[in-house]
Parts: structure tokens; C-alpha cells; sequence
């Protein structure tokens, strides 16, 4: 289903194999008229909150920015020098 593009596919001779979305302009998920995700190239545009469920993030890597995520490690870390300073 799609074009040259843009397609989606499955294989039903695989089991368990995901459903592969190939886009050349990334892929915008809506519920009712309201955008959820957007999936780019190399990042994820989020237009709602996010529920883990009880479940963890992890890999994210020291932050850069004031603006980017960091873990509770590093944070410790970054206090216990303060402190011991």
C-alpha cells in the first residue's frame, strides 16, 4: 500500500514481524482532529503528555542544553559536587 514514497507492509510469512511505515516526509498520527506524534527523520515532535506506564527511559545521554532530559544519576552527581565544593 503506498507509492513509490511512501508504502506500508507486512509480512503475514514471518511470525511476529512488525508493520513497517516507509514515508519519504515522516508520518503525523492524529486521534479524532487532534495530532498526537509526529515521527521525522530524526526526531519525534510529541503534541501531547507522555504516560510510561509504570515503565523506565533509559540511554539518555548528558545533557546539552538546559532544555534536554537528563537521568536522576547524572543529577546526583551534579548536586554532590556542589555540595562537596
Amino acid at each position: 500500500m503506498g507509492n513509490a514514497n511512501n508504502g506500508l507492509a507486512h509480512n503475514t510469512l514471518i511470525q511476529s514481524q512488525p508493520v513497517m511505515l516507509y514515508t519519504s516526509n515522516g508520518f503525523l498520527a492524529r486521534v479524532g482532529n487532534r495530532a498526537v506524534t509526529k515521527f521525522n527523520i530524526n526526531k519525534i515532535d510529541l503534541f501531547t503528555n507522555i504516560n510510561a506506564n509504570g515503565k523506565y527511559i533509559y540511554n539518555l545521554s548528558p545533557p546539552l542544553h538546559q532544555y534536554c532530559a537528563t537521568t536522576k544519576g547524572y543529577v546526583d552527581g551534579v548536586v554532590k559536587n556542589v555540595i562537596l565544593d
